[in-house]
């Protein structure tokens, strides 16, 4: 059974990177991050993140342009083992680095939900966002589903691997614009390095303002997760 999800998974990469290499209205970037877990006790926990995107590609030539850094924080309380409720703040700063951009202020309201079913996780999250501008606020609305499981054995075992696979719909709604629907497709490789410290590397591609003029971006992931 191993095997079958590794595939399937496996295969979700391939057509990720296929729909990358294939649209010439593509833009490449890079988004590496670190993300800090505390569990503060049984109930309750927080999570401490930064990121930084960088452009590698734009549609027609290699570049390589610091876009943004983010940093955030999330407070976790967990409901009944299933499920988690989220709150979330985030700054975004894109003026330090293109003059046209603004920065942002994001509120994040979420619920997760996952199950096991053998070694297999399934997780469905729903996000609610407020991204606050100096000048706008835009409203976001997200639904992930989300797999991931061992590559060896049933058990995730210290300097073992895993994969994720997840797929996200975005609809945001915002004054004087038509709302947007973009959709998110990902897939990752992940190690447990030690109890406290996991690697992850994948790619994501995403389909902005599907209802319009379709965006192409593909997105090369990589991040550090430590727990305290």
């Amino acid at each position: 059974m191993t095997m079958f999800y590794t595939r399937i998974l496996f295969l979700f990469l391939v057509f990720i990177s296929f729909l990358g290499i294939s649209q010439n209205n593509i833009d490449v970037y890079s988004l590496p991050k670190v993300s800090l877990n505390h569990k503060v006790s049984s109930t309750y926990k927080v999570n401490f993140f930064a990121t930084a995107r960088q452009q590698l590609y734009d549609s027609s030539n290699l570049t390589f342009n610091q876009n943004q850094i983010e940093i955030g924080h999330f407070s976790t309380v967990k409901i009944t083992p299933k499920f988690d409720l989220s709150f979330g703040l985030r700054y975004t700063n894109e003026s330090w680095f293109e003059d046209r951009k603004a920065n942002e202020l994001r509120l994040t309201e979420q619920l997760n939900f996952k199950s096991i079913k053998s070694y297999v996780r399934f997780g469905h999250r729903l996000r609610l966002e407020q991204r606050i501008y100096e000048d706008n606020i835009a409203h976001r609305f997200r639904y992930r589903t989300a797999i991931d499981l061992p590559l060896v054995g049933q058990k995730l075992d210290v300097n073992e691997t895993y994969l994720i696979g997840t797929s996200e719909l975005l609809h945001t709604i915002e004054n004087n614009s038509k709302p947007r629907l973009d959709i998110r497709l990902a897939t990752q490789i992940g190690w447990l390095k030690s109890s406290s410290l996991r690697l992850q590397f994948g790619i994501e591609h995403r389909f902005s303002r599907i209802n319009s003029e379709t965006r192409h971006q593909s997105y090369f992931l990589s991040t550090l997760i430590t727990s305290l």
